[in-house]
């Protein structure tokens, strides 16, 4: 599909919404901004023919080409959500179910998180189609070796990595599995931009069912999820999900790559964790001692409107 064939339409919440390309807007390194994506020079690859990530000190690993693209790359906007938006279209036009995840989900939903990459789950049954139409799409996106920030032997290095050409824009694509989320339609919302988003009760619980405690505490304190919420909207009887948690470890260990801290395959009561990471006691402590009378949680004042409604996204 040409980019030119794309229009345009930036407002309300529309799935069907079709960005351009050409209206983009980036900031350029320089003073004067191109019009379009510049192209970028071919993809360093090592003497056997394949990409490669070169780990080194901490400051060489930043400022590495794999996080910071190419000298004459442009930075996109928002984070490259307009980007993202044009791949979305893309994927939705072949009725390709998708959603983001991760940290991109998480600043949607309040949270103060810094992102490289954007995290793109696809419907298990949809993946290999997706990957097959973004390699028609080399004019716009291509596919790029792996973060020097993600050591070898994470869950990053098992999918697809693609970068904008022209552009400092990252992204995965990933089975919706990995992440245990649904990206069916009665299980996504959008953003103002058209990006697919777990609704806040299927992310609240898909959290909670593969333990992540630490995106699950960034997810109440953005949101100012109290526990009488969970009670209310998420399933809290029993123990995680442990089908999902073997599924993943199998993963990890075929690979011999390294267990995330928060995977067990025993599981977590799910109430037991919802009382840690949700009750007022853990919201204060979180807050710290220097939280002011006007902070709501760590990511929220007093009163303040749901951060969906003041997003950028």
């Amino acid at each position: 599909m040409a980019p030119s064939a794309i229009s345009t339409s930036t407002d309300g919440q529309d799935p069907s919404f079709e960005p351009a390309i050409n209206d983009v807007r980036l900031i350029a390194p320089s003073e004067s901004a191109p019009s379009e994506l510049a192209p970028s020079p071919p993809e360093p690859v090592a003497p056997d023919g394949l990409p490669t990530t070169e780990e080194g000190d901490a400051q060489s690993v930043a400022f590495d080409v794999s996080v910071q693209g190419y000298a004459n790359d442009v930075v996109p906007e928002s984070s490259g959500a307009d980007l993202m938006a044009i791949v979305v279209c893309l994927l939705r036009k072949a009725q390709v179910r998708c959603c983001f995840v991760g940290e991109a989900a998480l600043i949607y939903y309040g949270a103060h998180r810094i992102m490289t990459d954007w995290i793109l789950c696809i419907d298990d049954d949809q993946f290999d189609t997706a990957v097959a139409l973004l390699e028609l799409e080399s004019k716009i996106v291509h596919p790029f070796r792996h973060s020097a920030m993600k050591p070898n032997g994470t869950i990053d290095h098992r999918f697809p990595r693609y970068k904008f050409t022209g552009a400092r824009c990252f992204f995965h694509v990933v089975p919706s599995w990995v992440y245990r989320v649904s990206c069916d339609d009665d299980s996504i919302e959008f953003s103002r931009k058209g990006l697919p988003f777990p609704k806040l009760q299927v992310f609240a619980q898909s959290l909670l069912e593969t333990m992540n405690r630490v995106d699950l505490q960034d997810l109440i304190d953005g949101m100012n999820l109290t526990y009488e919420w969970g009670l209310e909207n998420l399933v809290l009887e029993g123990t995680s999900d442990t089908t999902w948690a073997a599924r993943r470890c199998d993963l990890h260990e075929a690979y011999g790559d390294y267990l995330p801290a928060f995977l067990r395959r025993e599981g977590a009561q799910r109430m037991q964790v919802w009382k840690r990471v949700a009750s007022g006691d853990a919201r204060a402590k979180r807050r710290g001692h220097k939280a002011l009378p006007k902070d709501e949680t760590r990511f929220r004042l007093k009163g303040q409107k749901d951060p969906r409604d003041l997003h950028m996204w």
